[in-house]
């Protein structure tokens, strides 16, 4: 009996450690990196978005009051792309970027597609499209075939899916639609429909589907999980996090058992992972250090602490004190799948806004040595109770 009771702590501890240190290859120490290059001439910059492996970045600089989308790697650094006004979507492969471009020769604001081989392509409008219009495109699936954005057209926005062989396909015949994000499948693509008010979810077999609001000023999609089954955003001013299973729930305060739980007055939701596990924005929550610059403390939250202070987070549980000393990390943009990188706007020691990039040796939701021991104590306890019970 006693060898039974010890082999089922034993296999409880067990399952622990296999749901908590799952087995993986090494990879890289823990990293910040400030994404403008620390030069003078570059009086903003923005990060977007990243890659699966976080080895690519999209965004915005200004560079002598002009503004141009950017594509960042680890190989050439910052690289402006010509024609260009701002970048906001990159495939998880890496190899395309999206966002808004000037055509010069009709003055509108067109979607762009960028790879290395082919450059910069302005993309055009659909079908209706009048002088001075503004279209662009805000993500991009996994390899790149599929964009989504929006369109002014005929007075009244209009959500847009394109691939190179049926050019763009509009999402509402009628009414005002956006559309924000897709699912790395490009099956599954949300915004906001601006005839309800509300954010949707929208499939090819479904249409679009309004997933409901938590205050009276509506609802708005800003990102989908990889896999298409989360979708996360705004409503009023507050943060939210869809599924099918749960319906539209507010993200609330972080856990009395995190000490870097916030519980700010206004949060935006801006970017989720693979499947949902960690969600990633901004706040109004104050931010944690004096740090040059305005704005309250990008956020993360996670099932296991709720919604914290990302600062913080990066500080004591990824050892990154020394190097965002000094930055004021205010807007988390976009995050991997994995949980590994994460992207967004800030402002650096020189008080000058500039994007940054982090990434990480694990997965930003595994929870922290210390938790992990936590939980196994809580385990162990279980496990001896009900080994009594026999």
């Amino acid at each position: 009996m006693i060898r039974f009771k010890l082999g089922r702590i034993a296999s409880l501890c067990g399952c622990v450690l296999t749901v908590l240190c799952p087995c993986s290859r090494a990879v890289a120490a823990n990293e910040f990196i400030g994404l403008a290059g620390g030069s003078n001439q570059i009086a903003l910059s923005e990060a977007n978005a990243v890659s699966n492996d976080g080895q690519v970045v999209a965004g915005r600089i200004i560079l002598e009051s002009q503004s141009t989308a950017f594509v960042w790697d680890d190989s050439i650094g910052a690289q402006s792309l010509p024609l260009t006004l701002d970048g906001f979507g990159v495939s998880g492969n890496g190899t395309t970027i999206v966002g808004s471009g000037l055509n010069s020769q009709t003055g509108t604001v067109e979607p762009f597609r960028w790879t290395s081989t082919t450059g910069v392509q302005l993309l055009g409008g659909p079908a209706g499209g009048v002088l001075g219009s503004y279209t662009t495109a805000n993500d991009v699936s996994y390899d790149g075939s599929i964009i989504v954005g929006t369109t002014n057209l005929d007075g009244n926005l209009k959500a847009f899916r394109w691939t190179q062989p049926t050019g763009f396909h509009l999402l509402n015949e009628t009414g005002s639609a956006t559309a924000s994000a897709i699912s790395e499948n490009g099956e599954v693509i949300v915004g906001r429909t601006s005839e309800l008010g509300e954010a949707y979810r929208w499939t090819s077999g479904s249409g679009l589907v309004p997933l409901g609001k938590l205050s009276l000023n509506g609802s708005d999609a800003t990102d989908v999980s990889a896999d298409g089954t989360v979708v996360v955003g705004y409503s009023g001013l507050q943060s939210f996090r869809w599924s099918a299973a749960t319906g539209m729930l507010a993200i609330g305060p972080g856990s009395a058992f995190s000490p870097y739980s916030i519980d700010p007055v206004l949060s935006y939701a801006l970017a989720t992972t693979q499947s949902g596990e960690a969600i990633v924005g901004a706040s109004s929550a104050p931010y944690p250090y004096d740090a040059p610059g305005v704005g309250g403390a990008a956020y993360l939250w996670t099932e296991t602490y709720g919604m914290e202070s990302l600062p913080l987070v990066l500080e004591h549980r990824f050892g990154l004190g020394a190097a965002i000393q000094n930055w004021r990390l205010t807007e988390a943009w976009d995050i991997s799948p994995d949980g590994k990188a994460i992207v967004g706007h800030g402002f650096n020691p020189d008080g000058q806004e500039e994007g940054w990039l982090v990434r990480l040796d694990r997965p930003i939701s595994v929870p922290e040595p210390t938790s992990f021991v936590l939980v196994l104590s809580v385990a162990v306890l279980v496990a001896l109770r009900l080994s009594r019970r026999q």
